[in-house]
């Protein structure tokens, strides 16, 4: 096999191991433990970031029900008011090794009223990357409002868009997680059920190893038979 031929193999074994990193759920909060508020940090990038206790600002958690809440009374009605409120849940993340590269991010998100009452908990996430308050952008959530119906605790998973180049090659990241709803009634409960973060995680290219080893002695013959052929001539 020529050098070239080998380079041009090497080559495309790097762009397909690239091509096939996949996502693995790196941080979960499921407020469940001693307060609640402590974070799961897993998969294999586990000792790569830090994760923060959850944050609560004029919100709560409940460890008989493991969610975090806040109580419609306290809300506002809409998104300029929730974004001008000193009320919100949060949490950091901070690489330790190599920058963070996010993928995913999902919140559980919903609540209760009451026997026969119903209500409509939207809910709003801003990144420390754009910026927090009233004049700052909002990321997307797919869908970002639920119909909680019943006194029964009801929940539906939003999708939120980090697919942004501006997730990448991050250091450090904090997201603040806002709701607002049309009650006002201290019975009907905004809650959180579970919230995760994934990030990108790329293959060990094996193959490339070997490939570069096949060359190293590939060359190294080479070398050799020029030296012989030098020689007897």
């Amino acid at each position: 096999m020529h050098i070239k031929s080998l380079l041009v193999l090497a080559f495309a074994v790097n762009v397909i191991s690239v091509n096939q990193a996949s996502s693995q759920v790196l941080v979960t909060y499921n407020f469940e433990g001693a307060t609640g508020r402590e974070p799961t940090v897993s998969g294999v990038e586990a000792s790569a970031v830090t994760a923060s206790d959850f944050t609560l600002v004029g919100t709560n958690i409940s460890t008989s029900t493991d969610t975090a809440f806040v109580t419609t009374n306290l809300t506002a009605n809409d998104q300029g008011g929730a974004l001008a409120m000193a009320r919100y849940f949060g949490f950091t993340l901070t690489a330790t090794d190599a920058p963070l590269k996010l993928t995913t991010f999902t919140i559980e998100f919903g609540g209760n009223a009451t026997t026969g009452n119903s209500f409509t908990s939207n809910i709003l996430v801003q990144s420390s990357i754009g910026g927090f308050g009233g004049d700052k952008p909002v990321l997307s959530v797919t869908p970002s409002d639920f119909l909680v119906s019943g006194s029964s605790r009801t929940f539906v998973t939003g999708v939120v868009d980090i697919s942004g180049s501006e997730f990448l090659n991050l250091s450090s990241i904090e997201f603040q997680i806002r709701f607002f709803d049309n009650a006002d009634d201290a019975n009907f409960v905004d809650r959180l059920n579970n919230v995760s973060v994934s990030a990108a995680t790329v293959p060990e290219p094996a193959a490339l190893g070997l490939i570069s080893v096949f060359a190293g002695i590939f060359l190294i013959r080479r070398s050799v038979r020029r030296k012989e052929a030098l020689t007897q001539g």
